[in-house]
């Protein structure tokens, strides 16, 4: 019998956090279990996720899942709201954080848009319940996951501005939500006052794989809201 071939090792590229990473024009998604392409090509990841402070990874994305087609239709006649294009698992846009006007209806909305990218742990949770430096560290861990921070008041606009300051240059998507009296400076923090958006049309659909359904089109270069229905 012949003996085993093994595959030569190569040297692996470290990053400092998780989220999506590109080698050589090929998109890899890096979670705890390790890295995954989304051309179903079996080449092993070439990175190496070792954060610049201690954490762990806060999702679990099915990239290879498919949702069926009357579910993803009825997602994405959702598509064009503000809130669910900022609640997409895909890297942002830019550097101008979203802040919403919380009318009441906006935190179930936001808990359950959530589920798009599959969090271990909550994503959305009230900015006073920690101290800035924890929001600065979850800034750090990703690039496809937002963390959205809510309850924000007036009070609390040296804190936010900080933030928003802060997340021009880290990886992962911040979004606030608050009260219409808070303050925003133009070009570093957007308010926008969103049409409601009904949580019922959310609660049975598969967002889950509906996320990861958008992130491996992101990663293959495709829009997802412009191609059919799988």
């Amino acid at each position: 019998m012949k003996a085993c071939q093994r595959r030569p090792k190569t040297m692996s590229e470290v990053v400092t956090h998780y989220g999506v990473h590109n080698a050589e024009g090929i998109w890899f998604l890096e979670q705890t279990e390790g890295g995954s392409n989304a051309l179903s090509l079996s080449v092993p990841s070439p990175f190496r996720v070792k954060p610049i402070r201690k954490t762990t990874c806060n999702h679990s994305i099915p990239l290879y899942a498919r949702p069926g087609h009357p579910e993803l239709d009825r997602f994405q006649k959702l598509l064009d709201h503000p809130l669910v294009q900022h609640m997409l698992p895909i890297p942002k846009p830019g550097s101008v954080v979203p802040f919403f006007v919380d009318e009441g209806w906006l935190t179930p909305a936001l808990a359950a848009l959530s589920r798009l990218s599959s969090p271990t742990q909550g994503v959305v949770r009230p900015l006073w319940t920690e101290h800035i430096g924890v929001w600065l560290k979850e800034l750090e861990t990703t690039n496809c996951q937002p963390l959205v921070l809510t309850g924000v008041e007036p009070r609390n606009t040296s804190t936010i501005h900080r933030l928003a300051q802060a997340s021009a240059t880290l990886p992962r998507r911040l979004i606030l939500a608050g009260s219409s009296m808070v303050g925003v400076v133009p070009n570093l923090i957007e308010k926008i006052v969103p049409s409601p958006l009904d949580v019922s049309q959310l609660e049975d659909l598969p967002l889950d794989k509906i996320g990861g359904w958008y992130l491996s089109h992101w990663m293959r270069g495709i829009d997802a809201a412009r191609v059919p229905s799988p």
